[in-house]
């Protein structure tokens, strides 16, 4: 190594040998890169305390580090998650881009709505205003408000429970529902009769041979007197039941003839 005050390029300050005391080639190669012969740091070699301001090309050296436009564009070309979106330039514009309409920016207590929506409101409706007018499936509603109240708690469905013979005599307990299935809040009149078909295609051949009266629940007409056809009027909670008399064996069906026309059927009444 030697002693001189004069730097000397690495290459001789620093006798780099191999096994045989030999300089290797590729060793000076690499120390004549980093130490030019003038003494200085090599021009090709990046110096730390520059931060790398003394690349030749910036451009190149961002392309070949794979970085897009957005490594040169200020934090505050982005939106901040921690803003909520209220960083955006134009709110309305990012509505129009993400294809909403104004009903998004509407309070949902006063809600306008103008125009044809899927063939079902057609003119405007706004808040707690009158639709003008109501569509199912393209098919204006004329019924009025009060018209399709009355519906409301009407009996259109029911459900029955066939109790066991004894002594002659099997209880039907009927309890009337409203379209939605609910127990029925109010008192209801039915028209019911018997029949020999499970699906109420026909009235019953022959009554049967004892009386068909009222259990503990609500009224009995018998229309005609004949045991075949009734009116049956509910309690206030909807329930009914009646008690049926037969001595022979036989099996029929209680069908009741629901306000909207359609018919429901009892399980088989069945005296052994």
């Amino acid at each position: 190594m030697t002693t001189a005050n004069t730097l000397a390029p690495v290459s001789v300050r620093y006798q780099i040998v191999n096994e045989k005391g030999v300089i290797t080639s590729d060793f000076k190669k690499f120390i004549d890169a980093l130490w030019n012969r003038t003494g200085g740091i090599s021009s090709d070699i990046l110096a730390s305390s520059n931060n790398l301001s003394d690349l030749l090309n910036i451009v190149t050296a961002r392309v070949n580090l794979g970085l897009g436009s957005a490594a040169t564009s200020s934090s505050g070309s982005f939106l901040q998650n921690s803003n909520n979106l209220s960083d955006l330039t134009s709110v309305s514009t990012a509505i129009t881009n993400l294809g909403l309409g104004t009903i998004v920016t509407q309070n949902a207590a006063s809600v306008t709505i103008s125009g044809t929506v899927n063939g079902i409101i057609s003119g405007t409706y706004t808040g707690t205003a009158d639709v003008t007018t109501f569509k199912i499936n393209s098919t204006a509603v004329t019924s009025t408000a009060n018209e399709i109240n009355k519906l409301h708690g009407a009996p259109l469905d029911s459900s029955f429970v066939v109790g066991t013979e004894a002594t002659n005599v099997i209880n039907v307990a009927i309890q009337l529902k409203d379209a939605d299935g609910n127990n029925a809040a109010v008192r209801g009149g039915i028209h019911a009769y018997f029949s020999d078909d499970a699906n109420g295609d026909s009235i019953v051949a022959t009554a049967p041979s004892g009386t068909v009266v009222i259990g503990t629940n609500g009224v009995l007409y018998d229309v005609g007197g004949n045991k075949k056809v009734f009116l049956l009027i509910s309690k206030s909670n909807g329930t009914i039941d009646i008690n049926i008399t037969e001595a022979a064996a036989k099996t029929l069906y209680l069908i009741l003839i629901l306000p909207n026309g359609t018919l429901k059927a009892s399980t088989a009444i069945t005296f052994v």
